[in-house]
This record gives C-alpha cells, structure tokens and sequence, in this order.
C-alpha cells in the first residue's frame, strides 16, 4: 500500500468514526435519561426499539464501525509497507502507537524509498 493510500484511510477513517460517534451520543444520553429500576434493584436504561434516537444510534454504531475498519486497514497497510522495506524503527512505532504512529508514519516518511524484494527461490524441475 502506497503512503498516499495509508494517509486517505486514515483520514477518512478518522472522519466516519467522528461522524458516527456523533450519531451515537446522543442516543446513549437519550437511554441514560430514561433509566428505570427492574425487580432485582439494578438499573435498566434503554430506547424503545422505535425511537427514532434508537435508530439513529445504531446507524451511527456501524458508520463508527466502518472508521474502525478503516484505520485498521490504514494501519495494516502501514505494518506491511515499514517491514517491506525493513524500516524496523517505523515498523515498531506504528505497532506501538496505532492511529497516531500510522499519521505520523504517513506524513514524514519519505515516499521514494525502494519496497525490498526477496528474490524468487530457484524452481527445481
């Protein structure tokens, strides 16, 4: 994966996960504001299955999702690329720091560096 590819996941990964978890606050607010107590003295706090906030939240949970998805692969794509050419130090602090090791990994490494081949194993006949 190209370092150009790494940082447009990231970023628009970044973006999704805001947008949805902007979509999933206040349904969560929405259900903590509506708490009742069942039989056993422990707290029940949920949306009826209708509510439009209910909806609107689990919406908003897979759109969070797909940004997860999205800077994983960003940060994969990071991992593969820093082993390929054997830049251990990088590869070390993506592993480490994740989301911010995969940005900063995106935006000073530099793009020009040869990917390491291995060279193909002879083929016996």
């Amino acid at each position: 994966m190209k370092k150009k590819t790494i940082l447009i996941f990231w970023i628009i990964g970044i973006i999704v996960a805001l947008i949805g978890t902007g979509m999933l606050v206040p349904s969560i607010v929405a259900a903590a504001n509506h708490c009742t107590t069942n039989q056993f003295g422990g707290q029940n706090c949920s949306l009826p299955t209708g509510d439009p906030l209910a909806i609107v939240g689990f919406v908003g949970l897979i759109i969070l999702c797909i940004g997860g998805l999205l800077h994983t692969i960003a940060w994969m794509g990071a991992l593969i690329r820093s082993a390929q050419m054997k830049s251990w130090g990088w590869f070390v602090v993506v592993l480490l720091f994740s989301s911010l090791g995969t940005l900063i990994y995106a935006l000073v490494t530099p793009s020009d560096q040869p990917v390491v081949d291995y060279p193909s194993l002879p083929h016996e006949v």
